[in-house]
């Protein structure tokens, strides 16, 4: 009787395990990335555009069903033009913020969160690759937040004013679990 009761332990035991780990075997890890090639650019010298996943498949796939967001990176590529060392900053903000095109740096500093600094080389472009981008990234926290909605407004702007250097595209890749 006793080993009766032992095997029915464990075999609950066994199913308890099972059930409480069940997500974990049937998620999986999905990789998107929205490519911002049309950045506007502000008299200020701020670059804007509206990273949006929510239309792409496979977000509309897993949108229901997303456990985490796992991280944030970029692929950024830039020319700068003014012949001397410069940096540019990258910021994001919720899109129900009424930041846009024409928001000035001030306004970008004050509402906005920072999540990258990215030295440029004095003169010519500047590509920084999406593994390189984790070094350069602050406040993943915001941004992973951010991400989970599937859309926010990402700024860029430099060191240096009047606009000194120009930004081809911004790609915004996207790391994700879903199950």
């Amino acid at each position: 009787m006793k080993t009766i009761y032992v095997l029915l332990t464990c075999l609950v035991i066994a199913i308890a395990a099972l059930s409480l780990t069940g997500c974990l075997l049937f998620s999986k890890t999905f990789v998107i990335d929205e490519t911002l090639t049309d950045l506007s650019l502000s008299g200020e010298g701020v670059y804007y555009d509206l990273v949006d996943v929510t239309t792409q498949q496979l977000w509309i796939d897993h949108e229901d069903d997303i456990q985490d967001i796992l991280t944030v990176g970029f692929e950024i590529w830039a020319q700068n033009n003014a012949g001397v060392a410069n940096k540019f900053y990258g910021h994001v903000v919720a899109t129900t913020s009424a930041l846009g095109s024409t928001a000035t740096k001030a306004q970008v500093n004050s509402g906005t969160t920072r999540v990258l600094e990215v030295p440029m080389s004095v003169t010519g472009p500047t590509f920084v690759p999406y593994s390189d981008s984790f070094g350069l990234s602050t406040e993943l926290d915001v941004l992973k937040d951010l991400a989970e909605e599937g859309t926010f407004k990402f700024f860029l702007y430099g060191d240096n004013s009047p606009i000194d250097f120009t930004v081809d595209s911004v790609k915004v890749v996207i790391t994700f679990t879903a199950g």
